[in-house]
């Protein structure tokens, strides 16, 4: 309401010499309240809506004492990140079908709910990845073996953390906007984290009804509404995306994120999940605004996603999903080691009428398909 009434009340301000917030702070508030025509009241709720200014040390004393990243079950990307995944932020997890994005998603959801025992998680699944067994066995291998040694008590904590994860079901973006607007004015603040697996898939959905230009504004929204509620309530804001392999003019192959220029602006976490000639599975965080290119093995057990390094520390036994033939014989397309590093870079690099021409191809949405001819 203040802006709107700051535009119309410009030319007075102007007449009277105020042209910077600093001289219409300075004057008193009973001449400032004549000036726009506004009470005396509705300005001291203004001032009071202000954010006050902070110290730099002291917000970070204040992440010090009360950390605000959920740790995850990787060393590296904990400390790449500073703590792990942080909230009031957008993280988004891009790769390859079958690399372990949704086993990522719902190894996250498991540990930020035995972080807060009394949060809720909202998970939307547009491509039936979700597993409520795979969830309850993430459960069972990531609790304390010391704290829950009873039976009925270790049973008790898996049923609650099933029951903090509530699935909604979305088919494209339209329902997944409709949702999340009503979200953020129905929510409270139990509500810790929000998983979208998968938002190139909704894309996908919706390409057939939609223009590319009314996708890419859906798309805005909905990146928008995100930021809001991250950082209203604070909560994790875990999506996944698509990733083809290309290869540029040198040869060099890599992950190639659907959904466009305009969309990666939009997030503040990217993280690569991706097979690379040196190894099976690898992880890369490619851009954060904190933290540096790290990059690191990883596999997929029992307890979730585990660093390569720490395998033999991990005192389980593997999943029905590592000893399942099919999954065993499953063969992800690989590209060669960094090469999604440099060809982000190398693409930061170019000029904007560069970046203007490319931004119609580079929404490519890959199709829901394991078959190894639709990553080629």
């Amino acid at each position: 309401m203040l802006r709107h009434v700051l535009q119309e009340r410009y030319p007075v301000l102007e007449a009277k010499g105020i042209r910077t917030f600093k001289r219409m702070v300075q004057i008193s508030e009973h001449e400032l309240s004549n000036v726009m025509d506004v009470s005396v009241a509705e300005l001291e709720i203004a001032v009071r809506c202000c954010p006050k200014p902070a110290l730099a040390f002291d917000m970070f004393m204040n992440s010090v004492n009360t950390p605000t990243s959920l740790r995850t079950t990787l060393s590296e990307l904990d400390k790449g990140l500073y703590g792990g995944i942080p909230c009031s932020a957008i993280t988004e997890l891009v790769g390859a079908s079958g690399i372990g994005k949704s086993q990522f998603c719902m190894l996250l959801a498991v540990l930020c709910a035995i972080e807060h025992p009394n949060g809720t998680i909202l998970y939307f699944n547009s491509g039936h990845n979700f597993s409520a067994k795979r969830i309850r066995e993430m459960a069972d291998a990531n609790l304390s073996p010391q704290e829950y040694m009873q039976p009925q008590k270790r049973e008790a904590k898996l049923n609650l953390i099933c029951s903090q994860i509530r699935i909604v079901l979305v088919k494209n973006l339209e329902e997944l906007h409709q949702n999340l607007s009503n979200i953020a004015t129905a929510l409270d603040g139990s509500c810790k984290m929000i998983i979208i697996d998968s938002l190139a898939t909704l894309a996908q959905e919706s390409s057939l009804d939609m223009s590319l230009m009314k996708r890419q504004m859906l798309l805005m929204n909905i990146a928008s509404t995100l930021k809001y509620l991250a950082a209203a309530y604070e909560a994790y804001i875990v999506l996944t995306n698509y990733a083809s392999t290309k290869i540029n003019e040198d040869g060099v192959s890599y992950s190639h994120p659907a959904l466009g220029i305009a969309w990666s602006h939009s997030i503040t976490i990217r993280i690569v999940l991706e097979s690379t000639i040196s190894h099976h599975r690898t992880m890369t965080i490619l851009k954060s605004s904190m933290s540096p290119h790290i990059s690191f093995p990883f596999d997929i057990h029992r307890s979730g996603l585990v660093a390569s390094d720490q395998v033999s520390q991990v005192n389980e036994s593997l999943s029905d999903l590592e000893n399942d033939e099919l999954w065993a014989n499953f063969v992800l397309p690989a590209v060669d080691d960094y090469g999604t590093l440099i060809m982000s870079q190398s693409q930061n690099s170019l000029s904007d009428n560069e970046e203007k021409s490319n931004e119609t191809t580079m929404f490519d949405i890959v199709p829901n398909s394991d078959s190894e001819e639709d990553w080629n």
